[in-house]
């Protein structure tokens, strides 16, 4: 499969997240400080209007997915590691959050955009992965065509990762505060 994402990326990408989250999860109480000083990081945007948030989390999610699936050329690694942190970063949040609030208010905070955006970044994992193959193979001395490789995850990215990352953008602004709101 050239450039196309198959099963077996994308699980392990989903596996990479879940290890994230775990060790997130299980080490966020020595963090308690960090978290604390990362919060702080999001309170420019209370009192952003929807649609204004809704842009910020798109280009954020966006512009970060996409780099980390170019840097796949370098063997994968990249890629793996974005999808690592970012499990871990939820993982940790998660542990405070549910410390803090119940694990109804995490399912709620998480649940009604997470199901676009978990898949989305597992997505562009995988093809980030698959550059990386594709690269290997071809520092193997392989008939690996990177480019076309490139391309073709490019073509596959633009059609499926960037339109859930939207629309979960749009879940995120405006339905998940309505349910955090309503607990």
């Amino acid at each position: 499969m050239k450039g196309g994402v198959s099963a077996g990326l994308t699980f392990i990408s989903l596996a990479i997240l879940a290890a994230g989250i775990f060790i997130g999860y299980s080490s966020a109480h020595a963090l308690e400080g960090l978290m604390e000083e990362l919060s702080g990081a999001f309170l420019p945007l209370i009192g952003v209007p929807a649609h204004v948030l809704a842009l910020a989390i798109f280009v954020n999610n966006f512009s970060k997915t996409l780099v980390a699936m170019l840097l796949g050329v370098v063997l994968a690694v990249p890629p793996m590691i974005f999808v690592l942190v970012n499990g871990f970063i939820l993982g940790a949040a998660s542990f405070f959050v549910v410390k803090e609030r119940g694990l109804l208010f995490l399912l709620a905070g998480i649940l009604p955009h997470g199901v676009l955006e978990i898949p989305a970044l597992a997505l562009s994992c995988a093809l980030g992965i698959r550059i990386g193959i594709s690269a290997y193979g071809k520092l193997r001395g392989r008939n690996a065509e990177v480019k076309s490789t490139i391309k073709a995850c490019l073509k596959t990215y633009f059609k499926l990762v960037a339109p859930l990352l939207l629309l979960a953008a749009f879940i995120e602004a405006y339905v998940t505060p309505m349910l955090l709101e309503a607990l």
